[in-house]
């Protein structure tokens, strides 16, 4: 056997498999999370090419000069600056992809060496789908001095106490229009099954979930869109549909492979790393209810045009019989209008409408 040829052979296949692989490992990362389907599917990825920040323009506040005229009436020139931006830092994301020498001899023969490039892509793949989806319930860098490695995440931007994180650098004591809407119930549980007997009574957690709906709904730009849930609430919200047969769902989320159920015009899934400061991942999925609201249009995942899971070219190590690919991604999550999300949570908290 011509040893030699036999390895040129698998060079131009794993570069080949590679490089065509990567269209495949981006679109895979979006389908294997609700949210993060979601996220592809209403155009909420953006693209920025480059930048030492994230800036987000904002608007906090009203045009006060607007009001009721008769002819000649003086109307107002007060100057506006109703603006203001919210920065957020870049973040980054990778991993590696190795193989040594001898595990190429060891699996020559051109079937082996697909499937072995395929096994490690994969496994990259599976990796990176989960460290998205843990982290998105973290702080993270939430602002453009947060020191933190991770992409921003819901325990700041849709946080069950929102003074506590001024998310993109905007202070929410002096903004507090930039707070996100917040519906706890004192450490309780929701009831979710209506009374149906003598005294028919209603049951409260779809009370609260409408309620922080309407809070949400509040003023232009809409309704949540999207709703991210624990598996214990998702249950609960389900059993108290049984007595009316109220069921529904959106059909392109279905072909996705996701389930879901509807509340007023929102898809709500339910999602196993779904986690707040105050509802922990286990208590979520067992025990507690733990919810969050989405305005899509109001929620970005900006990625730098440049490094959007890119696969670097072979590295050859000069003390090692081996190369490596780095697999990479740039970006961050980013909120450009806080108080069109909120979080309905189990904890006791204070409400913000």
């Amino acid at each position: 056997m011509d040893y030699t040829s036999e390895t040129r052979t698998f060079e131009s296949i794993l570069s080949t498999t590679l490089d065509a692989y990567r269209g495949t490992l981006q679109d895979n990362v979006f389908k294997s999370h609700p949210l993060w389907a979601r996220l592809k599917t209403k155009g909420m990825v953006k693209r920025q090419d480059g930048g030492v920040s994230i800036i987000v323009p904002v608007a906090l506040g009203k045009n006060s000069t607007i009001a009721w005229y008769s002819g000649y009436d003086i109307i107002n020139l007060t100057p506006q600056d109703p603006f203001t931006v919210a920065k957020y830092g870049w973040t980054q994301c990778g991993g590696s992809i190795s193989i040594d020498r001898k595990t190429i001899r060891r699996n020559s023969g051109r079937s082996q060496l697909i499937n072995l490039v395929s096994a490690l892509i994969q496994n990259a793949e599976d990796s990176m789908v989960e460290v998205f989806s843990e982290d998105i319930y973290e702080a993270g860098a939430y602002n453009e001095a947060q020191t933190s490695k991770q992409m921003a995440g819901f325990t700041a931007m849709i946080s069950e106490d929102p003074d506590s994180y001024d998310v993109g650098g905007i202070d929410t004591d002096v903004n507090t229009d930039w707070r996100n809407k917040v519906e706890g119930n004192g450490g309780a549980n929701f009831s979710w099954v209506p009374d149906l007997g003598d005294t028919p009574a209603a049951a409260d957690g779809p009370i609260a979930m409408a309620k922080l709906y309407n809070n949400i709904s509040k003023g232009p730009g809409g309704s949540p869109d999207i709703g991210i849930c624990g598996q214990y609430m998702y249950q609960q919200y389900e059993s108290g549909l049984h007595p009316f047969k109220r069921f529904g769902g959106d059909a392109t989320t279905a072909t996705a492979g996701f389930e879901n159920l509807r509340f007023r015009n929102m898809d709500l899934f339910w999602d196993e790393f779904i986690k707040s400061a105050n509802v922990t991942a286990s208590a979520a999925a067992t025990s507690q209810e733990l919810a969050f609201f989405i305005t899509s249009k109001f929620m970005e995942l900006m990625v730098d045009s440049q490094t959007d899971m890119i696969l670097s070219d072979w590295l050859q190590p000069e003390t090692q019989d081996a190369k490596t690919k780095h697999l990479l991604w740039m970006g961050n999550f980013l909120v450009t209008r806080r108080k069109k999300h909120g979080v309905l949570t189990y904890a006791s908290v204070t409400d913000r409408t």
